[in-house]
């Protein structure tokens, strides 16, 4: 059989098979890259976010509410509680969402995206190490103003990134020494993307210095916290909410005037806050969540497809026909056709994956931000990067075989088969 024959058939057929596999990619691209593992968010099925903490005290003449991240009242509860299960906890002190930098050369300050992180934060999340070292430690308890910068951000200010190692960096009115330089991230990895990295401790007060703050639940500091397996994931959630239980019946039993207190905090792996699911991350929740849109995008083109197929077989019942007389079975008619059709959706696979990576790339902006204000509040500084391991990873490509084959399989089979059951006079008078 020459596939050439039918130029107008064929180009359909592969545009079709294009198209659709291109909008399923997008969707297996998007939950790809929310989450797996990828630099250097290399374990996040074990590492979990605590933050947004919510306190409701209800009181004689009402209800009061105050919700932020988690503040020192029950901070220090909360890693006692942690550590003995965690294998790493790092302590983040939330501030400005975008720094201030002011280059060596006196041209325009701009911003760019600041940590204020413990040592801890660099065991957490595997940044490729450059130029010099991460800071530690003693660092983090002196409150020694260094920091740790990007590479991208190296090149900018001091040109290269060797030169940038003992450079003075002004940032926000204060003074730091660059003491290491690791590989940027994407932006896309939100709970490890920075430009700046600074001990918590260096930035202007240590929050633990200020006693009107211990007796506040909500405050400034976020957790992260990486466990070994599920099951230590479970104990430390536990863990937290027997915290937070304790604190709330604290409050009724130590004031007077407090009716009663509710003290709640999200605690979530990266994988489910990545996709705005529910703490315990379900795999079943996934598939009903986006397999029916890959499914849609699968069985409407075949249905299409699977009647053009039916069309182009009418037209070849004769040719059907002539090789069932000279002794060809059924079975191998069937595979012949098969094969041919996979073939013509094998090239409009790899026409629609080259269209799904290029429209990754071209619209990377809004395609994983639904929410505009992430990017609208990013400093200009920041651009999304769309790395290799993000589009041309092998799980993919299995993922974009199987949607090839199972496209081909779903458009062929049916007419193809119900064709091929016409007895060879039948087929032969098709001819006339």
């Amino acid at each position: 059989m020459n596939i050439r024959n039918n130029r107008f058939f064929k180009t359909t057929y592969i545009l079709g098979s294009a198209l659709s596999i291109a909008s399923a990619m997008l969707i297996v691209v998007y939950l790809y890259v929310k989450i797996s593992d990828i630099y250097p968010e290399n374990d996040r099925s074990d590492i979990y976010i605590l933050e947004n903490c919510n306190q409701r005290d209800s009181i004689a003449s009402g209800t009061y509410g105050s919700r932020a991240h988690i503040g020192l009242a029950i901070s220090d509860r909360l890693l006692e509680a942690i550590r003995p299960i965690a294998t790493e906890v790092s302590i983040e002190r939330i501030g400005w969402d975008t720094f201030e930098v002011e280059p060596d050369d006196g041209s325009i300050p701009f911003g760019v995206v600041g940590r204020m992180v413990d040592d801890a934060y660099f065991r957490i999340f595997h940044f490729e190490l450059i130029a010099g070292r991460l800071y530690d430690s003693v660092d983090v308890e002196s409150g020694r103003p260094v920091a740790v910068i990007s590479d991208l951000l190296a090149r900018r200010l001091y040109g290269s990134v060797e030169a940038a190692i003992g450079r003075e960096l002004s940032m926000n009115y204060e003074t730091y020494t660059v003491c290491g330089v690791v590989r940027e991230p994407s932006f896309l990895m939100q709970q490890s993307f920075g430009q700046v990295f600074v001990p918590n401790t260096a930035y202007g007060y240590s929050p633990s210095d200020l006693d009107w703050l211990k007796g506040e639940a909500v405050g400034n500091l976020k957790l992260r916290v990486r466990v070994s397996d599920a099951e230590d994931g479970r104990k430390m959630t536990e863990a937290v909410g027997e915290v937070l239980r304790a604190y709330s019946a604290q409050r009724v039993m130590n004031e007077d005037w407090l009716l009663g207190s509710t003290l709640t905090l999200d605690v979530l792996p990266i994988t489910s806050q990545s996709l705005g699911m529910p703490a315990d991350f379900d795999w079943g929740e996934v598939f009903r969540r986006y397999g029916f849109m890959i499914l849609i995008l699968l069985i409407v083109p075949a249905l299409n497809l699977s009647g053009m197929i039916a069309g182009n077989m009418e037209t070849r019942l004769p040719e059907m026909g002539v090789r069932k007389s000279f002794g060809a079975r059924r079975c191998r008619l069937f595979r012949s056709v098969l094969a041919e059709n996979f073939r013509l959706t094998a090239i409009g696979g790899i026409i629609g994956l080259a269209v799904a990576a290029l429209f990754v790339w071209a619209w990377r902006d809004w395609m994983f931000f639904l929410d505009d204000s992430i990017m609208a509040n990013a400093p200009d500084s920041v651009s999304v990067i769309i790395t290799s391991d993000m589009l041309f990873a092998p799980v993919v490509f299995i993922i974009a075989f199987l949607i090839t084959f199972l496209l081909n399989f779903l458009a062929a089979m049916i007419p193809v088969w119900m064709s091929l059951r016409n007895p060879i006079v039948e087929s032969l008078s098709e001819s006339k």
